[in-house]
């Protein structure tokens, strides 16, 4: 077997473990810890994507395909291990079924950085340029749309996450955010592929790569320092809080109403306990409080005063008119209650992002899920991401932000919260699910992150680990271990400073998928195309295709400011739809009339039965779809 043939087959194999263990690793064999404690395995990612890139140059699309999505199947099998254990231990499913199930998650996964792959690989086929300068783009624009993709999205384990553990290189999320940490990730792999391939081939076409990337990583070390040398948390405001880990076993907080009293008490017991010491603020993780609340409610049953200003996990409910049926219903939402010395009531924040399949069904299966299991996914979700003012004893109030569960991982999310006044961070979270595994470590690894990106301190109460303090530079202090009762005490800093992540967002991500849409239409219909004579009916298929691309991208742009995925959802398949449309009429080749074959008897399909249980509205895309099928089967003759 000859060396090209060994690179393909053991190149996707390196790059995915080390592309894995760039990830907090926890085995359960040695340790409840990661098995790297310094962090600094993180740096692995900086050489992970190389081999595979190297791999990869030279071959055709569908193998880069497959070399990317190999790797990245690899890779997500070794982050998402522990789906196999929440599924198992904790959801009592079948073990071959939970490996199906994370097998099928990984592969989905895996096919965004699959196509990542494709795509560089046809962009530099068709246009010549840099295989290597073309991966950062693309693999950043695909991480960015994993964070809105069908289901809610699931950015889990991004290579950019890596740099959370290695304090001088993970302030540039300050500037760029997690995508810029990915392109920038990705840019030095591809510096050093490109350097490896230019000694193979004898070629000097490396040099312009190599030396941006080598400035760039000064500015990155530049910035790294002065930010933290500059950064002085004694000259800040600070807070006295205590976090409650109260370590209550899944199985018990699966039937919280029979053992209510038990977990009152033993929350009870770890508030009086905490409150020994001076305390500003206490905090009790996600769903801790184990009694239904009512959204009438001034207070908070069951607590009594006086205690310090707290924020506890619970479920609200509220009853309200079906919108349909008209009958009374239900409904439930993830809650934290922010609570007075009095035990007032003085603010609510809902979940937002919610669990999909879990705590809700996602569109379009929602209808169809509750005919045959009456009830599934009752909970709602929040609607807005206001901080809630709360009222320190002896200081100035404090304005506070508060994520529940993964609502964290996102990042728009926290940035919303600190762009509307938010001087704190709060994140409630139970990852008993997890059992003993890297995923509360992961999980924590991205609110390191959050804390660079929006400049605010984040405080993390969990059930059963890891609970911990972390700075405005991304440091953890007084983490606790896993599955233990805790009770943290510590003066968290108030940082005010304005970020320029608060300011631009995640631009670059966003900038990465317009100019992959940009490069992949010109590819697709050619440079010449509006030179170019044609039918007018080729013209207006073109425009009907590119129109629903512009319009979706405007018309759901409200309802995506709140995080509504049913709009994320919507408005990728209309705009996947409207991108084979319009390139398909344009192209005036072969593929183009079997890409709008395929689109509109898909669309045609699915808006007819969408618009069976959604209403008849959907079947308008029916018609949209029939429309499309016909023209391209009615089609004349491809032009030589």
């Amino acid at each position: 077997m000859n060396f090209k043939k060994w690179q393909i087959i053991f190149a996707p194999i390196f790059s995915g473990i080390l592309l894995g263990i760039s990830q907090p690793l926890v085995i359960e064999r040695f340790g409840s810890i990661p098995i790297d404690q310094t962090g600094l395995s993180g740096l692995l990612v900086f050489f992970a994507y190389a081999p595979i890139f190297l791999a990869a140059r030279n071959a055709s699309v569908k193998k880069a395909f497959l070399l990317g999505f190999v790797t990245s199947l690899i890779q997500y099998a070794i982050i998402l291990y522990w789906f196999v254990i929440a599924m198992t231990v904790f959801g009592e499913i079948n073990v071959w079924f939970s490996i199906f199930v994370l097998l099928l998650s990984c592969a989905i996964l895996a096919a965004y950085i699959g196509s990542a792959f494709a795509i560089a690989q046809y962009l530099q086929r068709r246009f010549g340029w840099s295989f290597f300068l073309l991966l950062p783009v693309t693999l950043c624009s695909v991480e960015y749309l994993r964070n809105f993709g069908f289901l809610g999205g699931f950015p889990w384990g991004a290579s950019g996450y890596a740099l959370a553990s290695v304090p001088v290189l993970l302030q540039s999320a300050s500037l760029v955010g997690i995508y810029g940490l990915v392109f920038y990730v990705v840019l030095v792999n591809g510096a050093i592929a490109s350097a490896i391939a230019s000694k193979l081939d004898n070629n000097k076409k490396s040099r312009g790569l190599v030396s941006a990337t080598v400035g760039m990583t000064a500015f990155v070390l530049l910035y790294g320092s002065w930010r933290l040398t500059s950064y002085d948390p004694t000259q800040l405001d600070s807070v006295q809080v205590a976090l409650l880990q109260g370590n209550i076993e899944q199985g018990i907080k699966n039937k919280a109403h029979l053992y209510s009293d038990a977990i009152l008490l033993k929350y009870q017991r770890m508030q009086q306990e905490a409150l020994e010491q001076p305390v500003d603020m206490l905090i009790w993780p996600e769903a801790s409080f184990p009694l239904l609340v009512s959204d009438k409610a001034e207070s908070l049953p069951s607590i009594n005063g006086p205690i310090p200003p707290s924020i506890i996990g619970g479920v609200a409910y509220e009853r309200r008119q079906h919108k349909e049926s008209g009958q009374p219903e239900l409904v439930y939402y993830n809650s934290a209650f922010v609570v007075a010395p009095d035990a007032k009531l003085i603010g609510r924040f809902d979940k937002n992002h919610l669990v999909p399949f879990g705590e809700y069904v996602p569109w379009p299966f929602g209808k169809i899920a509750n005919k045959v299991v009456p009830g599934l996914g009752v909970f709602a979700r929040g609607q807005e991401f206001k901080p809630v003012l709360v009222p320190l004893s002896d200081k100035p109030s404090l304005s506070v932000g508060v994520t529940i569960c993964y609502e964290g991982v996102f990042p728009e999310i926290s940035r919303e919260f600190v762009k509307n006044g938010a001087e704190i961070l709060v994140n409630l979270t139970n990852d008993a699910w997890y059992g003993v595994s890297s995923a509360p470590y992961q999980h924590l690894n991205m609110y390191r992150v959050r804390a660079v990106e929006t400049g605010r301190s984040y405080v993390r109460a969990t059930n059963t680990g890891v609970s911990a303090i972390i700075d405005a530079r991304g440091f953890i202090k007084h983490a606790t271990p896993l599955y233990e009762d805790a009770i943290v005490t510590a003066n968290v800093p108030i940082s005010r400073e304005k970020t320029a992540y608060l300011f631009l967002g995640d631009v670059i991500g966003y900038l990465s998928v317009l100019f992959i849409i940009f490069a992949l239409v010109i590819a697709l219909v050619g440079k010449t195309v509006l030179m170019k004579h044609r039918p007018l009916q080729e013209w207006l298929l073109g425009a009907l295709g590119f129109g629903l691309m512009l319009w979706s991208h405007w018309y759901f742009a409200a309802a995506k400011l709140t995080w509504d995925e049913a709009a994320f959802t919507k408005d990728t398949f209309i705009t996947a739809f409207g991108f084979l449309v319009g390139c398909g009429a344009l192209s005036a080749k072969p593929w183009g009339s079997r890409a709008m074959l395929w689109a509109g008897a898909v669309a045609t399909f699915l808006c007819a039965l969408i618009a069976s249980v959604e209403g008849i509205i959907y079947g308008l895309g029916s018609v949209v779809g029939l429309v499309v099928f016909l023209s391209a089967w009615q089609r004349p003759p491809v032009r030589k």
